[in-house]
């Protein structure tokens, strides 16, 4: 994304963005937050699914994943919490 990475992520300058602040794209924020504990990612996943029918449709665990992964690019955090899941 070059030197504007801030810019074209956060839609705003990067002089903007307060000390200490990394600006992330959502993949690459669902990755890291993944990688600290996939088991509880999946655990939320779950409680998704759970959740899933009040409003919309009734979504597996596995529907969610593959949503995650085809529609929004989120291979490696899917990969994480599948690899979580088999261990």
């Amino acid at each position: 994304m070059g030197g504007n990475r801030s810019r074209v992520l956060s839609g705003f300058p990067a002089d903007r963005i307060p000390p200490g602040i990394q600006v992330l794209s959502a993949r690459e924020f669902a990755k890291n937050t993944v990688a600290l504990n996939p088991r509880l990612a999946l655990a939320a996943v779950h409680e998704i699914a759970s959740r899933s029918g009040r409003y919309g449709a009734t979504l597996a665990v596995g529907e969610i994943l593959e949503t995650l992964r085809d529609r929004y690019g989120m291979i490696e955090a899917v990969d994480m919490m599948t690899e979580a899941e088999s261990a």
